[in-house]
């Protein structure tokens, strides 16, 4: 089993304040120096994320990363609603993460594992081609659990990991053989 990550690529709608450049830029980052963040209730970001090109023979799950922090906090903690949508902007699914203070330091969230072919909403059909990845989108909504502006969440990256088997390499088998 292999993976491949769907990277942020376009920004389609952003309320978070955005340290330096566009939220997808940002989101796909790999250092923690530029975030998104909000410290108001029902702020959404949603991301166009990048096209699946890996070579492969199935695609065998799916699930989100982000990694998020709640600062200034007077509570422990507060939710982030966390979607995957089709490129027309319907949920696929929608799951909700507790984001801790953590002592200031970022955590890292997991989406569950979405099953493949036969199993998951996600998929347009029963195919489990890479059509069905192509146009994926996350959206980011804030839920803060204390009075409004004073906690803040902050998020540094978010991504769709894909789970999948690489194409047989039939050259390398015959080839060994004759």
């Amino acid at each position: 089993m292999a993976t491949a990550n769907l990277l942020p690529d376009s920004t389609v709608s952003n309320d978070w304040t955005v340290s330096s450049g566009t939220a997808h830029a940002v989101l796909a980052d790999t250092t923690e120096s530029t975030n998104i963040q909000t410290n108001a209730q029902n702020k959404v970001c949603i991301v166009g994320l990048s096209n699946f090109t890996e070579s492969f023979g199935s695609i065998d799950t799916i699930r989100y990363y982000v990694s998020a922090v709640m600062y200034r906090s007077r509570a422990d903690d507060s939710d982030l609603q966390i979607k995957i949508e089709n490129a027309a902007g319907a949920a696929l699914t929608t799951e909700t993460e507790n984001i801790v203070v953590n002592g200031g330091a970022y955590a890292d969230y997991y989406g569950p594992f979405i099953a493949g072919v036969g199993a998951a909403a996600w998929k347009a059909d029963d195919s489990g081609d890479s059509n069905d990845l192509n146009g994926l989108r996350l959206q980011l909504n804030t839920n803060l659990e204390d009075p409004p502006n004073i906690s803040f969440v902050r998020i540094t990256r978010a991504y769709i990991e894909v789970t999948y088997t690489p194409a047989a390499d039939n050259a390398t088998f015959f080839g060994a053989n004759f």
